[in-house]
């Protein structure tokens, strides 16, 4: 992300959990579809519910691996369709 603030050492951090600064874009409902999709395979059962997170580790090694690349492409694309709330420069400034 590329913005107008001069390349300078971060003073601090801020977490934006509830889309005040930027838009959120990650699609939940895809990537959970995603992902039951490849724990139903890797199971041998239907998986159409429940966190992902906690259903990462009952998954064989490739079927982690498998859910890994999910999470990365996800990620990616959000990274990419993030866009930044207006006024967004003005409240951090």
């Amino acid at each position: 992300l590329r913005t107008k603030f001069p390349q300078q050492r971060a003073f601090g951090v801020i977490f934006d959990m509830d889309g005040t600064l930027i838009q959120p874009c990650i699609d939940f409902a895809e990537m959970r579809r995603r992902i039951y999709d490849v724990a139903s395979e890797d199971l041998g059962r239907p998986v159409l519910q429940g966190d992902v997170i906690k259903l990462f580790p009952s998954l064989s090694p490739s079927g982690q691996a498998k859910a890994n690349e999910i999470f990365a492409e996800i990620e990616a694309k959000a990274k990419k369709d993030m866009k930044i709330m207006p006024g967004m420069f003005e409240l951090c400034d």
